[in-house]
């Protein structure tokens, strides 16, 4: 089996440890939270979610194609990390100034102290998924799928272990928070410096 094919398997393996995750998070939250605490945890979870995907849909791609091609490594690992930091930043405190009016749009303050929790998962997400893509420009497929397998079991595991000792929607929204530090801490660690 080629390296490519190998890696694609990781990734697609990864992937579906990933979506299985959500499902058992989701299935599972449903019956622990009750009805009304679980539709505030879906409606800032999808808040959360949106956020961090205008982040970190196109820029750890183009990092990734710019380091398979082997030109500058190292100068465009150092741009991408400033760039990164001023963007994560920005959406940080524009997504947390504006938490109230996301609240009242949803016609329901209740939701801004959750909402404020999740902008803490900004910096996290978008250095996870790119030091992700520096793993797969380094072709480090195995490794890259490593690490979503570890996140996404972390999720499930911090969702399931803090709902049950009481911290409820916090704990489920903390533990997303948990997991994405997690995957950025094993992706800074296996990548090639």
């Amino acid at each position: 089996m080629t390296s490519v094919a190998k890696g694609t398997m990781y990734l697609m393996v990864s992937q579906l440890v990933f979506m299985l995750s959500g499902y058992a998070i989701h299935f599972g939250l449903g019956r622990y939270l009750g009805p009304e605490s679980y539709g505030i945890f879906g409606v800032v979870i999808y808040l959360m979610t949106t956020v961090n995907l205008i982040l970190t849909s196109g820029f750890p791609s183009a990092a990734s194609k710019y380091i398979a091609e082997k030109n500058n490594v190292g100068s465009i690992m150092r741009v991408s990390k400033k760039i990164n930091i001023i963007l994560s930043m920005l959406v940080f405190i524009v997504y947390l100034s504006l938490s109230k009016n996301i609240a009242l749009i949803f016609n329901d303050i209740s939701l801004l102290p959750y909402i404020r929790m999740t902008a803490l998962g900004i910096p996290f997400y978008t250095f996870y998924t790119l030091y992700g893509g520096f793993l797969n420009g380094f072709r480090l497929f195995g490794k890259q799928a490593i690490i979503q397998v570890i996140s996404s079991i972390s999720k499930v595991f911090f969702a399931f272990f803090l709902v049950l000792f009481g911290f409820k929607i916090y704990g489920a929204i903390g533990a997303y928070i948990i997991a994405a530090f997690i995957g950025f801490i094993i992706a800074y660690h296996y990548t090639p410096k």
